[in-house]
């Protein structure tokens, strides 16, 4: 999908672990895609950075951390990347 909406990346990185934040720290990622509200909130929190939490059924009604931003759609991530400064 990334490929197909021609979304800008450097590299992809899939992390199986349930705590992401050490493995975004170690890479020093700027910005984070993510479904699990408990994992946008905890890494947008501890890591300082922004987090694109796809809007979906099981997360809609959770409050999100301040730097935690709800999309619908790869096509509002890339609005999002377009207009992403540090």
């Amino acid at each position: 999908l990334i490929q197909l909406h021609e979304l800008p990346f450097q590299s992809i990185s899939l992390i199986g672990k349930h705590d992401k934040t050490v493995a975004i720290n170690e890479l020093q990622i700027e910005l984070f895609l993510e479904d699990n509200i408990h994992n946008a909130n905890q890494i947008s929190t501890e890591c300082n950075i922004p987090v694109l939490l796809f809007n979906m059924p099981y997360n809609e009604y959770k409050e999100t951390a301040s730097k935690t931003i709800r999309i619908t759609s790869w096509l509002e991530a890339d609005q999002y990347l377009n207009n992403f400064t540090k």
